[in-house]
């Protein structure tokens, strides 16, 4: 790793906009579409740490859950999306 990044707003966001164009397609083959965002740390040049002050900002997109996988903690934080 040659950094890490703490809450990752602006990269989760734009996760969830390229995400959202696909949307369309996800929802005609079900009811509910969650998003799950993580990065393989172990091979990323980065690495991102979710702490407790993200739980309160709210992203958008049409997602109806949004989770955050920190994969080498094997953490899994549920953020708050709104439409």
């Amino acid at each position: 790793m040659n950094w890490m990044t703490v809450d990752p707003i602006d990269k989760i966001q734009l996760v969830i906009d390229k995400k959202s164009a696909k949307l369309k397609t996800y929802i005609s083959k079900c009811d509910a579409c969650w998003l799950l965002v993580g990065a393989n740390e172990w091979t990323a040049p980065e690495a991102f740490k979710i702490t407790v002050g993200i739980e309160n900002h709210i992203f958008f997109g049409g997602f109806q859950r949004l989770f955050f996988l920190e994969n080498i903690e094997g953490r899994l934080t549920e953020l708050q999306i709104r439409t």
